[in-house]
């Protein structure tokens, strides 16, 4: 299941499965999500990225960052783990084991 942890200025809005935040979102990000309302751009851009690692499955720190001049988004992705798979195929057509487990 995909983690996000989103911060904004320091203050961390949310930090936990994205499955729970898809129930109910953290309460601090709420009305941003109502029909109407226009979020800050770093916020939007923030949602994109976290709407980005739901997509690839990847857990994600989005960092907001406002300056009375302007704003910062950074987001590091951390890569799933994938297993690597024996490809070979034998006669029956079945497809090989995963390696190392």
């Amino acid at each position: 299941m995909t983690h996000i942890k989103l911060t904004v200025d320091g203050q961390t809005l949310m930090d936990g499965d994205l499955g729970t935040w898809k129930r109910t979102p953290p309460t601090a990000i709420q009305h941003l999500l109502k029909p109407g309302k226009q979020p800050e751009p770093y916020l939007q851009a923030a949602l994109g990225a976290l709407l980005e690692a739901s997509i690839k499955g990847t857990d994600a720190h989005i960092e907001a960052t406002t300056t009375p001049t302007g704003w910062c988004v950074r987001v590091t992705h951390k890569q799933p783990v994938v297993y690597p798979v024996d490809a070979t195929t034998t006669a029956r057509g079945r497809k090989g084991n995963v390696v190392g487990q």
